[in-house]
């Protein structure tokens, strides 16, 4: 770094390397930084280049000026094919797994102030897979995102589950000024799509396999999403419910309960989600298990119809209401 003063004029050089700079245990790469100015000037002329790492070639080039009260940045960046993962630590708890790439079209206008910066252009991504992780369903897509002021935009895709079967989706990503980010994420014309993939250790509440068709939103902080979804099951779905002594206490009334709360989590902090909100039309291609006593086996499994409403809240407490009528079914006494 060098500044000097010559005739009275201030000139200001810098010539930065820092080998293997990383962000969150990630080596972004090797980053070399070289900025200059005019004699006098506020303007200085920036230039940033990335070997190596996870950003590796990309580009970055433009003025800054330090006094104006408008127009601090005048930039251009150019973003080779990078890996997805380097967003990993701001979806944490929602998404993991992350794989595939992403990369700029042309190259992205960076404008505004030091505390409204605007990104503008359009970002591409390919062969992206990632996992859900309340649902446990990996996805896989590719997508064009446009960047405007104070929100992406992304353009309507498809999205294939594990057994390539399909559906549409678009979503926009708010932010304010680069904070606060809130997602708003629509799903369509799912048509068998794997929607459910977990077990008893993911979530005590439900769990299975469900396939099914319908559409989803999910609205909110990537860390608070309101999640709505309207379906309609399909063939290879096997739910699960299990229904602990206190829910269904009193041995006459053990088929026949109306207790809408199923069970209740002990702190907030553990539900990844604001709400969950499911209006189901079950049809006789799901499997329903109904568990009062795992260890003895008193279970209800069948096949049936009808239709369901299940929400969840924050907390945990899980709610479920509607007519399920039993076409076909088996339960196995063991009270005595």
């Amino acid at each position: 770094i060098v500044y000097t003063k010559i005739d009275g004029q201030n000139r200001f050089q810098s010539d930065l390397d820092i080998l293997n700079f990383g962000i969150n245990k990630d080596t972004i790469g090797d980053l070399s930084v070289f900025t200059s100015n005019k004699p006098n000037s506020t303007i200085q002329h920036l230039r940033v280049y990335v070997d190596k790492g996870l950003l590796d070639s990309m580009r970055l080039e433009g003025d800054i000026d330090y006094k104006s009260k408008n127009q601090n940045f005048k930039l251009f960046a150019q973003i080779p094919p990078t890996e997805l993962r380097v967003f990993a630590p701001y979806v944490d708890g929602v998404m993991s797994n992350m794989k595939g790439k992403f990369y700029t079209k042309d190259s992205l206008s960076i404008s505004g102030t030091f505390s409204d910066p605007v990104i503008e252009g359009e970002i591409l991504v390919k062969n992206a897979e990632v996992l859900i992780d309340f649902l446990q369903v990996p996805i896989r897509f590719s997508a064009r995102i446009v960047s405007e002021k104070d929100r992406f935009s992304v353009l309507p895709f498809t999205i294939l589950d594990d057994k390539r079967n399909v559906g549409k989706a678009k979503a926009f990503v708010f932010h304010k000024s680069f904070s606060d980010f809130n997602l708003n994420l629509n799903l369509w014309e799912l048509n068998k799509f794997h929607v459910l993939n977990t077990g008893p250790a993911d979530n005590d509440l439900f769990y299975g396999q469900a396939y099914a068709d319908g559409n989803a939103t999910l609205i909110g902080p990537f860390e608070n999403l309101a999640i709505r979804v309207n379906a309609k099951t399909t063939a290879g779905t096997k739910f699960y419910l299990p229904i602990s002594e206190g829910d269904a206490s009193g041995l006459p009334n053990y088929i026949h309960f109306k207790t809408a709360k199923k069970k209740e989590k002990s702190s907030a902090d553990e539900m990844p989600i604001q709400s969950l909100v499911m209006d189901i039309e079950a049809t006789n291609d799901a499997d329903v298990e109904i568990i009062f006593d795992e260890i003895l086996g008193d279970k209800i499994t069948g096949a049936g119809h009808g239709n369901l409403k299940m929400e969840m809240n924050k907390s945990g407490d899980f709610y479920m209401f509607g007519t399920y009528t039993v076409d076909r079914g088996r339960y196995l006494f063991t009270a005595f």
